[in-house]
């Protein structure tokens, strides 16, 4: 078959079309009329939202990106739901400011729960939701190697130890070893601990 089973498009994944196969995966029925064209963003918005009444929050029931925020397409484009909400119900976004929440709901696209930020704003408050950058080294609960271990590393490699010895050594993987040879992981260890 080299046709879509729903339409004659061209084949994407599971002898579906990219729509058809879309529309599967979002649990859409595959005869399900398309939306209509010249909708509005807002309108667009609406279709794809339900308020929550216990918030007052407008919840966005479309597709997901990372760290549960809504994603949308303008002019081709992939943005965050949110920033399209303030798109089209405020106007357009000035290049320096985020589009922030009151409600910490990142599927949130009522209006009257965003507002403008700074990078200062918006980092501070993802600190204060708990969001922020993971600690590094040792203080990682995540982390196998200590900073000594890691200075003894790093003197290993400068004599020329091979790397997947020291992995053994350690019990890490070999990419481990070759990530702190690089200089992509434990930067924030000075080679001369006294000096810091």
């Amino acid at each position: 078959m080299t046709a879509c089973s729903s339409c004659d498009g061209q084949l994407y994944a599971k002898g579906l079309c990219r729509f058809h196969y879309r529309r599967q995966l979002d649990g859409v029925p595959l005869d399900a009329p398309r939306l209509e064209t010249g909708l509005s963003l807002a309108e667009r918005l609406l279709r794809r939202s339900e308020p929550d009444l216990n918030s007052g929050c407008l919840l966005w029931f479309g597709a997901v990106g990372p760290k549960g925020y809504g994603l949308t397409a303008i002019g081709g484009k992939t943005i965050r739901v949110h920033r399209a909400a303030w798109i089209a119900w405020r106007g357009p976004i000035p290049d320096d400011l985020h589009v922030l929440h009151t409600c910490d709901t990142p599927p949130c696209i009522n209006a009257d729960h965003l507002y403008l930020g700074l990078d200062l704003q918006n980092a501070a408050d993802r600190e204060a939701r708990g969001r922020g950058a993971q600690p590094r080294g040792e203080a990682n609960a995540n982390a196998r190697l200590t900073a000594d271990a890691v200075l003894l590393i790093r003197a290993l490699l400068a004599k020329g130890e091979a790397q997947w010895r020291i992995a053994e050594r350690f019990g890490v993987s070999q990419p481990t070893i070759g990530r702190i040879h690089r200089g992509l992981t434990w930067r924030h260890v000075p080679e001369n601990r006294e000096a810091a």
